[in-house]
């Protein structure tokens, strides 16, 4: 009898340390990766933005290269030091972890982890701006969609002085594991640059310089190597 639940024993300890094993082996066969989102541009186009802040141009929804001298004038003056920093942002994915390493210009480094008990998974959120109880935040989310992992951009404007106004606006759907020719049919332009050239550094050794990826739709940008 001891013989027997010493054996099961034994066994139940072999195949939770196999599936562990197994479980460690399917997250190391995720390829990691580093992603620079900016969606600068998308926000300068973006009517609610115009609205809050009474930009003329951007509540006509023209890309800031549209925009006139007076508009672009109370940008510099009055919004882009406090904004710009919260539409860059950096993550880099941690496939054995399954986790993201995010890191901005306005704000500390964090890691958030992928949500195993849901599809969806709450990557970044910042308050671009907020006046008189109008919010616009530049939101990131991560997603499976039709089988694919997908980062989901989007601003969200909100009213506070009106319960439960509020407004989801998606700027882009990027499934990064995806072909260009298959992120091209999503609408998405892509450019490279540079090559998987070689070059010599200040010491003499033999460099090489990788090709940056640029993926572009609606006013975001990533940008990968």
């Amino acid at each position: 009898m001891w013989l027997t639940i010493g054996i099961g024993i034994i066994f139940v300890y072999y195949f939770h340390e196999l599936e562990k094993r197994i479980k460690r082996l399917e997250e190391e066969s995720e390829s990691g990766w580093t992603l620079s989102v900016n969606a600068l541009d998308a926000v300068t186009k973006y009517k609610k933005f115009g609205e809050v802040t009474g930009i003329k141009s951007a509540k006509e929804g023209k890309a800031f290269k549209d925009w006139s001298k007076t508009d672009r004038s109370k940008w510099v003056d009055h919004y882009a030091k406090d904004i710009v920093g919260k539409l860059i942002v950096k993550l880099t994915y941690l496939a054995s972890e399954k986790a993201y390493f995010i890191t901005q210009d306005d704000g500390n480094p964090h890691i958030i982890h992928r949500d195993s008990n849901s599809t969806s998974t709450l990557l970044y959120s910042s308050t671009v701006i907020e006046d008189k109880n109008k919010i616009i935040d530049f939101v990131i989310h991560e997603r499976l969609s039709k089988g694919a992992w997908t980062l989901v951009l989007s601003f969200q404007y909100r009213d506070e002085e009106i319960l439960e106004k509020s407004e989801f606006t998606v700027l882009c759907q990027f499934p990064y594991s995806k072909e260009d020719k298959e992120l091209e049919q999503l609408g998405f332009k892509i450019s490279r640059i540079w090559g998987d050239d070689i070059y010599k550094d200040s010491f003499g050794d033999i460099r090489g310089i990788h090709t940056t990826v640029r993926y572009e739709k609606n006013g975001v940008t990533l940008t990968t190597r």
